[in-house]
């Protein structure tokens, strides 16, 4: 799963209020891989001979972290989509204008 299926997944689903238009909803991470990437987390922190107190709190914020990584994933896709909705509504105003002129 890269970025861009991370974007289409929650820690919490009933907080996720973005849904991005014409894509399947939203859906909770996998449990398994949830424990995977914080246990791979702590290996990281553990092989760079971090305090232990310092472990412990990199630890309890990885969860945030990933939630505002997915959230600014989502926001990003829907900006870009919104941009593109506006150009196309954009041409096809400026074509009705065109073929719609009287004098």
């Amino acid at each position: 799963m890269g970025p861009y299926g991370l974007m289409y997944r929650a820690l919490d689903v009933n907080k996720s209020k973005n849904n991005i238009p014409g894509r399947s909803p939203i859906k909770i991470i996998e449990k398994d891989r949830l424990r995977l990437l914080i246990s791979l987390y702590s290996d990281f922190l553990r092989r760079n001979s971090y305090p232990q107190q310092e472990i412990i709190s990199y630890l309890l914020k990885a969860t945030y972290v990933l939630r505002m990584k997915i959230r600014n994933l989502r926001s990003e896709v829907l900006a870009r989509q919104m941009a593109s909705n506006n150009v196309n509504e954009e041409v096809n105003i400026r074509r009705r204008l065109r073929y719609d002129w009287r004098e």
